[in-house]
């Protein structure tokens, strides 16, 4: 894909909880805005030079899916334990794998990582 100009338009697709699931825990993330935070410096540290970006969101609330089976299958013996998503949360010592345990938890942080993504983006536009 080409700009009017010519030069070559750089896209980047990205599986947002691939990302998420990639990403370190440094101990200053404590709740889940530090989360969205990180995820966001992340992603724009490695996709930043693209012209666009465009952040995939798995659904996890369909109940028949595959991605929903994959999720059951990798519980085992395990309760998944759902946290309330929001701002404030307190995940401390809790461990990624921990809390993309529960397909709700999972499905929450994925729409917050979008609003805080978009919220992001739009404080980085210039003003029209």
């Amino acid at each position: 894909m080409f700009a009017a100009d010519g030069t070559p338009i750089r896209m980047s697709v990205i599986d947002a909880m691939a990302v998420v699931q990639s990403l370190d825990k440094p101990k200053q993330i404590r709740t889940c805005l530090h989360l969205a935070g990180h995820f966001i410096c992340r992603t724009f540290e490695k996709y930043g030079d693209s012209n666009e970006i465009r952040l995939i969101l798995d659904l996890y609330y369909i109940p028949t899916s595959r991605k929903q089976a994959t999720c059951l299958r990798r519980e085992g013996q395990q309760d998944p334990i759902y946290y309330r998503i929001t701002p404030s949360t307190l995940i401390t010592n809790v461990a990624m794998k921990k809390l993309l345990s529960h397909t709700s938890t999972k499905d929450e942080l994925a729409k917050y990582l979008a609003e805080q993504t978009i919220e992001h983006v739009e404080k980085m536009e210039p003003e029209l």
